[in-house]
């Protein structure tokens, strides 16, 4: 005698589980509409960094802090390249500076956050510094500001670069706490090196 119970129950399993293995081989429709959101990211954010385009290639050049309370005045000599990595949703900045304290390598790494609809960078260097920066746009200069993120001495540091051609001139400033008086200011040069053929 064939045992008629453990058939049934078989049957009723089968039943009931073929609709879930259907469902599971079509993506859920929020599944979709994620991975089109994520694409539509994507897109601004490679967009928005297109403002970087004019930054590529090995720019060389010298940086000055004017410390304004000792009225002493800090150069640098400076080289770096600019290059978009990770599909051109990040922009790099590898350099090198040196001063009186010696030679320093150094790291920046930028993107623009879709979500915070504002850029985001990221500086890190040999001595073991490391700080973060927010940029807006300014309409009226038409460059990005680029202002620290870091308020743990109240320090504010802020700058901006212009490209003009095969140069690159900027200024800046640090300031302490509320007050919009500069500790330091800061003006940078660089030229374009010539790409050899």
């Amino acid at each position: 005698m064939k045992p008629i119970v453990p058939v049934i129950l078989w049957a009723a399993l089968a039943l009931i589980s073929s609709p879930a293995l259907s469902a599971q081989d079509e993506p859920p429709a929020d599944e979709e509409a994620r991975a089109e959101a994520q694409a539509e990211k994507i897109a601004t954010i490679k967009e928005k960094m297109k403002y970087f385009e004019s930054h590529v290639g090995e720019w060389v050049g010298s940086e000055e802090y004017h410390i304004i309370p000792t009225d002493v005045t800090l150069t640098t000599t400076d080289e770096w390249k600019g290059f978009f990595s990770l599909e051109g949703t990040h922009f790099e900045m590898h350099g090198k500076g040196v001063s009186d304290d010696g030679p320093t390598t150094y790291k920046w790494i930028c993107t623009y956050d879709a979500d915070g609809e504002l850029y985001r960078a990221w500086y890190f260097d040999s001595d073991g510094n490391h700080e973060r920066f927010e940029m807006d746009w300014d309409e009226t200069r038409k460059v990005l500001v680029w202002t620290s993120a870091e308020d743990e001495d109240e320090r504010v540091s802020s700058f901006f670069m212009r490209v003009e051609g095969n140069e690159i001139k900027g200024e800046g400033k640090t300031t302490l706490g509320e007050s919009d008086e500069p500790l330091i200011k800061h003006t940078m040069t660089y030229r374009k090196k010539r790409v050899r053929i």
